[in-house]
């Protein structure tokens, strides 16, 4: 800003007349004008005169007018100031007493006068002077971008200044990968010619670029190559400048997220922003240590003030310029004064900070005053406290102000443990963390894993092991663990049979029955029992069969049906290949196997036999050189993959009891619906070859047909992966006997009551499995709950209550349909429904190395939180955390796990989290006897410590869901979410080849509701920021105990808001075709079942060409998130 005349008086009245020429210098006017004062400043007003005859005419006139100031409106934003006042020197245009708002604008002189004695006082002229300092300069420019989006923003010296945003359609992965990748380089050069139009390539300036994911890191590697490719020196030599970082979204609010991280704060350290950060850090850490010299509040601060211990020798005064805004010109008199007493005559500094900054806000938190005292000083508040008390009692007792003691996680608390708010008792939330990174032992996780995976626990038949994990419970501190039974219709092997059948004349190829045939090759159906294993070999080892599959004697012709996926039946079903009683070969992957069962079943084929191919097995093959375990890492070849084949996508739980716990008694329906009716099994890709290589020759090729089906893992087995089908003369015969039965199984639950009993955090694992084993599946998941809940109760040993209700539940029957966790939530809906803040699950804790998660959208700033405080076991350089590691992708959930049932049914945000392995790590044999205590001691995790990293990461989300006052949700990053989604259903619907594109304005309904959302969201979660900075620093007495109701009141409605935001999107009548699942945002893709799908309904009506039920869904889901954004705005 430019000063271009300044005339003071000797009584401190007088003016000055500014030129502003950059964003910040509105706000340095903001606060620099006053009630009362005059400015004069060109305006436009509209004036209408009257002709003689009648004719009216109206028109803009461009004039100067001189106002006494009323109020100001600044939106920091836009940085624009409007100032209100009455018009005080009259004009061919205005009398004097009219209203005028003048816009003040950039480059556009006004004049300012402060009339009055001591008007332009200390801190005005303070503003003056730092205000059109002419070496003033950004101190940090910042773009945080996604896809498509960039926001580039200046740090100043005063606040942050949003200078442009850049929105680009970018081309989504799926479709061609060099058109996402061109357009994506179009976006990083708009983005980069938008910077440098306003950056000094000649100044050393930090640069942030933040993202979520790697949009970040891609956009410096464009610039850099862009720089070295141009032979750019300037723009080259800024890559010490440029820091990469990681942000929740590309939005400009997720600026004050990125500059809490420790890579940025040590880049900007050197800066005003910097330096005043770490002001406050130091004030903090000297009001943490209660010793005196930390003061904060109006009172405390100018008694300290006249005591003199705010001067020379490191007193430092902490002001918020807001309180210089007062609207009273006393009270800002007050505040002057206080400044220049402290500056002037006690020698003291005086540092005002700016509330645009985070610094000023957790000033403005403390009541907007501070001081750091050169001596200590006991005892500030004893005086206020009596003013406030008569007589210094109440009720008879003498009154004793609580001290604020701060806590590292910034929430307030007593010296006794209590918080001065409801909250956890006991533990400061530093502490607990502490507890959670330090209790969990690698040998403990260890020892938990040999027990479970020790021998058979499939389910309904493991209550030793539940009543052991009980009581290990109750040993570890929660001593409300109980178990929950439930009666429940499943099946258990008895006999099976697959055989290669071989005509023994022309005669009897038409032959319907085995007689006439002899055999060729009998599958063994058996994993090989190995001396370096020994679970491998027990008695009771559980045999290979498939859950809910149906008896059966089938002898067919057979095809292979690659990973019998929906969209291979359909391959198939064009080249006229004759499934129709056949028996289907499929390959593992790419699908959930009951759906690959179903779909036969459909087009009339009359069994399923599934193998594991070596395709799926990444690097770590036999034909690449790997020795099979046990000897190395591939894959044994008689290794099995066990399973349910239950219809997943149909509904889950009880096939029996659809919507309501299976109690004793209760009526049972058809399992039909959700089972099949044709027999299947599962075998060794060693079985599989004999009856792969039967095919050569008969029938197409998958060479014939697409991509998906190219890359067999058996070729080199002389495999050449013909369809078939099999000659009449070459039949599989094979049978299924299962003995179906209604059995108890049994949940364990444990729960640490909290403060808040209608606010619950369930944490859940299942503990069933196909086999003697399971280190894998589930059993690492186990030992990793056992842990989290030993560390819970060294805590609660400590004296720790929690704010929220914990719930511990150790699921049974998960393999059969998740059935423990779906009927518990049936049963439970109504008390779930209404208490449930998340649902935390971690199935397949440890079974490789990295970490990969999925998660309602409003979880994933916990998720990335908790990671990035937890050391990796995969350190390439010291201190990476598994944030650094990890590509911080998050997934969306569909199912095969127990979130299943709160999130799709309950609607419960829910996440669900593991180490997993990469192409490159040692095989998992998923399902199979090889999924043993030995593989994961050998293979798997030698050292344990993925085990206690998963530990770490699951405690630390829970404790910051369980002791948060506000719940850690992200509102806007649900509804980012559902933006992304619906463009991508607008993109197939325009792709469609039925004519959906007179339904886009449905589609673009959507969008529309889904932007309302976008807003109430970003609304809703600035005001829980701001209720939890007000918490954080615990500035109400005690003694105002009607304001702590009104707090509590805020934060419960805030809380509610976060708790039900993901009930918002049920549709009672359920999914159309599948009504068990009633969230209409996320389920199992119907032919997908692990994966999610996005609006499901809605997708799978324009993948079928159904233009009425596009209509319909379009309808219900904005319906859906139209009620949403209502209980958001709310």
């Amino acid at each position: 800003m430019r000063l271009i005349k300044q005339e003071f008086e000797r009584d401190g009245s007088g003016f000055v007349t500014l030129y502003p020429e950059d964003p910040e210098d509105m706000w340095h006017i903001y606060n620099l004008i006053r009630p009362k004062d005059l400015l004069r400043a060109s305006a436009v007003r509209r004036v209408t005169t009257e002709a003689a005859t009648g004719s009216v005419n109206s028109q803009r006139v461009h004039t100067t007018f001189t106002i006494r100031v009323v109020s100001l409106d600044f939106d920091p934003q836009s940085s624009q100031l409007h100032v209100a006042g009455k018009i005080a020197q009259e004009t061919p245009w205005a009398r004097t007493g009219q209203y005028h708002t003048l816009d003040l604008e950039l480059h556009r002189n006004f004049t300012l006068t402060k009339p009055g004695e001591d008007a332009w006082d200390s801190v005005a002229r303070g503003i003056i002077k730092d205000s059109c300092n002419p070496v003033k300069s950004v101190d940090v420019w910042a773009v945080v971008m996604q896809e498509g989006l960039a926001n580039v923003a200046i740090l100043t010296g005063a606040r942050t200044v949003h200078r442009n945003r850049i929105e680009m359609s970018v081309s989504r992965k799926r479709g061609t990968a060099g058109d996402h990748n061109k357009t994506m380089e179009k976006f990083f050069q708009t983005t980069l010619d938008t910077l440098l139009r306003q950056i000094d390539l000649n100044e050393s300036k930090p640069i942030l670029l933040a993202s979520p994911g790697f949009t970040a890191i891609s956009f410096q590697k464009f610039i850099l190559d862009l720089a070295t490719r141009t032979g750019n020196k300037a723009l080259l030599a800024q890559k010490a400048n440029i820091v990469v970082t990681h942000s929740s979204s590309g939005h400009l609010h997720s600026l004050n997220e990125i500059l809490q991280k420790p890579e940025v704060i040590s880049r900007v350290k050197d800066t005003q922003y910097g330096r005043e950060s770490k002001l406050m850090d130091n004030f903090m850490t000297l009001l943490r240590k209660d010793d005196g010299r930390a003061w904060y509040g109006p009172s405390e601060v100018e008694k300290a003030v006249e005591k003199g211990a705010v001067g020379r020798g490191g007193g430092t005064l902490l002001i918020s310029n807001a309180l210089f805004r007062a609207q009273d010109i006393s009270i800002r008199k007050r505040w002057v004064s206080l400044v220049d007493k402290v500056r002037d005559v006690e020698g003291g500094e005086v540092r005002t900070l700016s509330s645009e900054h985070e610094s000023g806000r957790r000033l403005e938190a403390l009541g907007g005053i501070a001081a750091i005292l050169t001596f200590p000083l006991d005892d500030l508040d004893e005086d206020e406290l009596n003013d406030e008390i008569p007589n210094g009692t109440l009720n008879g007792t003498q009154a004793t102000k609580p001290r604020y003691v701060a806590r590292a996680d910034g929430m307030g608390g007593e010296e006794n443990g209590d918080t001065d708010f409801v909250a956890s008792q006991g533990l400061a939330f530093s502490e607990l963390q502490d507890i959670i990174q330090k209790t969990p032992d690698e040998s403990k996780a260890r020892e938990w894993s040999h027990y479970y995976a020790s021998g058979p626990h499939l389910a309904g038949k493991n209550l030793t092991q539940a009543l052991w994990t009980r009581d290990r419970w109750q040993e570890f501190g929660i001593a409300d663990s109980s178990i929950a039974t439930y009666d429940v219709y499943i099946n258990y092997p008895i006999d099976h049979r697959l055989a290669l059948m071989e005509s023994k004349s022309e005669s009897s190829h038409s032959d319907s029955t085995e007689s006439g045939y002899g055999v060729k090759y009998e599958c063994t159906l058996e994993e090989d029992v190995l001396k370096e294993d020994p679970t491998t070999g027990l008695d009771n080892r559980v045999p290979t069969f498939h859950g809910y599959s149906a008896n059966g004697d089938v002898f067919a012709q057979f095809v292979y049906v690659n990973f019998g996926t929906h969209w291979d039946y359909d391959d198939l079903v064009k080249a006229n290949v004759p499934l129709k009683g056949k028996i289907a070969i499929a390959k593992y992957g790419r699908g959930f196997r009951g759906l690959k069962v179903q779909r036969a079943q459909e087009l009339g084929m009359v069994g399923v036999v599934m193998y594991s191919d070596p395709q799926e097995d990444g690097e770590m093959t036999e034909l690449n050189g790997y020795k099979a375990y046990p000897d190395g890492p591939a894959r044994n070849p008689s290794s099995v993959q066990r399973g349910s084949v239950q219809y997943l996508a149909t509904a889950v739980g009880d096939p029996t009891t659809p919507g309501y716990p299976s109690k004793p008694g209760v009526p049972r329906q058809d399992p039909h619906h959700n089972t099949p009716s044709i027999p299947s099994l599962p075998i060794s890709y060693r079985d599989a070859l004999p009856l792969l290589q039967s095919l050569n020759g008969y029938g197409p090729s998958a060479s014939d047909f697409n991509q998906y089906w190219q890359g067999g893992g058996l070729a080199h087995k002389n495999v050449s992966y013909n369809i078939g089908p099999s000659p009449s003369s070459l039949k599989l015969h094979l049978v299924n006997e299962q003995e179906y039965i209604t059995t108890p199984m049994w949940n364990v639950i444990g729960i640490i009551n909290g403060t808040l009993a209608d606010e619950v955090v369930v944490l859940g694992n299942h503990r069933d499995a196909w086999l003697a084993g399971g280190a894998g599946d589930p059993n690492s998941g186990s030992a990793a709950l056992n842990e989290v809940i030993r560390s819970f109760g060294v805590a609660l040993k400590k004296g720790w209550k929690p704010l929220r209700t914990v719930v511990f539940a150790s699921w049974d029957g998960e393999e059969y349909g998740l059935i423990g966790s779906t009927e518990w939530v049936e049963e439970y809906l109504p008390w779930l429904s209404k208490s449930t803040v998340a649902y935390l699950n971690v199935d397949i804790g440890a079974a490789g190395t990295q970490f990969i998660t999925q998660a309602a959208p409003v979880l994933n700033q916990v998720i990335y939180e908790a990671t990035s405080m937890v050391q990796s076991p995969n350190q390439t350089v010291a201190g990476q955390t598994v944030r650094d590691v990890w590509n911080g992708h998050i997934g969306t959930l569909g199912s095969g796990s127990d979130f299943t049932a709160f999130l799709d049914f309950a609607g419960i945000s829910s996440l669900d989290m593991a180490f997993a392995g990469g192409s490159d790590a040692p095989v998992y044999h998923y399902h199979s006897n090889y999924d043993s205590f030995h593989w994961m001691d050998t293979y798997g995790d030698k050292s344990w410590e993925h085990h206690t990293a998963m530990t770490k990461i699951w405690g630390l989300v829970a404790a910051s869901v369980i002791e948060s006052p506000i719940i850690p949700f992200s509102a806007e990053e649900y509804a980012l979410a559902l933006s992304s989604y619906i463009e991508a259903l607008i993109l197939k619907a325009v792709n469609s080849t039925s004519g959906l594109t007179q339904y886009l304005d449905g589609l673009r309904d959507l969008k529309s509701a889904v932007v309302a959302l976008t807003s109430a969201s970003i609304q809703f979660d600035e005001h829980a920021s701001k209720l939890g900075q007000q918490i954080a620093n615990n500035t109400i007495p005690w003694w105002k105990w009607w304001e702590k109701v009104k707090l509590y009141l805020e934060v419960q409605k805030v809380n509610e808001g976060y708790k039900y935001l993901e009930r918002k999107f049920l549709h009672e009548e359920g999914l159309e075709g599948r009504e068990w699942y009633k969230h209409v945002v996320f389920a199992p893709g119907r032919w997908t079942g692990y994966a999610g799908a996005k609006f499901p309904s809605l997708d799978e009506a324009i993948e079928d060409n159904d233009k009425e039920l596009v209509e319909k869904w379009s309808k219900i889901i904005e319906a859906r998130i139209n009620a949403a954004t209502d209980w958001l705005k709310s």
